[in-house]
């Protein structure tokens, strides 16, 4: 979750993350923020490290922003979108008709809060989080057009498994990620020292990561 924090959070941010971790609980998700996070390395590498091993993340700002906050949110909202990851932006503030949008985010879906119409923003949230968990099978689909083709791109085919995995857990996707770490492991086998094979430590390194990501997974409900 990107969102101000500390203790001087406008009321209208304090109901809508409020109701954010209430829908994503009753869908199953953990919401967590930086701040719940306690590590020893730098704080900005631990926001992108958090958005890099996320299935989605939600953005939650209003009016009452301080410009430095929203340049962090936006920041955050930036790098998910390098990593491949979906963002639901939420607002509050002005009237229906003014835009929230800065002109890079004119395209980009919005659900604005506006202050007594809590059941109508519960059922917007709910309604985006349900479209969210429903991409997953868009990943796991595109990822085993990866996996197969002609030419496989490893790479990509893991990167869309996994994303399919952290959202919704599915059991395809999950095979699809042992499939590249099988296939993985047999290029590596089958290239081992031969000098001339300029991929080699980066066919490693991706075993080496696939591997981890697979020993991180619990057992499937």
């Amino acid at each position: 979750m990107m969102l101000q924090l500390g203790p001087r959070v406008a009321p209208a941010e304090q109901t809508m993350t409020g109701v954010v971790r209430e829908i994503l609980a009753d869908h199953r998700f953990t919401a967590i923020t930086a701040a719940e996070v306690r590590r020893t390395t730098d704080f900005l590498h631990k926001i992108i490290d958090l958005i890099r091993g996320c299935g989605f993340a939600v953005a939650i700002f209003s009016d009452r922003t301080p410009a430095r906050t929203l340049a962090n949110i936006f920041f955050e909202i930036g790098v998910a979108g390098v990593l491949g990851k979906p963002v639901q932006l939420v607002w509050s503030g002005g009237n229906r008709r003014s835009s929230a949008a800065p002109t890079d985010f004119i395209r980009t879906e919005w659900i604005r809060y506006m202050p007594g119409e809590e059941d109508q923003f519960r059922r917007d949230v709910g309604d985006a989080i349900t479209q969210i968990e429903d991409g997953a099978a868009f990943y796991t689909k595109i990822g085993t057009v990866a996996l197969d083709a002609p030419d496989p791109d490893l790479e990509l085919a893991l990167e869309l498994f996994k994303q399919a995995v952290l959202i919704a857990d599915d059991a395809e996707a999950r095979q699809g990620i042992i499939s590249v770490c099988d296939r993985l492991s047999e290029a590596v086998r089958l290239r081992r020292g031969d000098a001339r094979d300029d991929m080699a430590s980066h066919r490693s390194r991706l075993l080496q990561s696939v591997s981890e990501f697979i020993g991180l997974l619990p057992p499937q409900a």
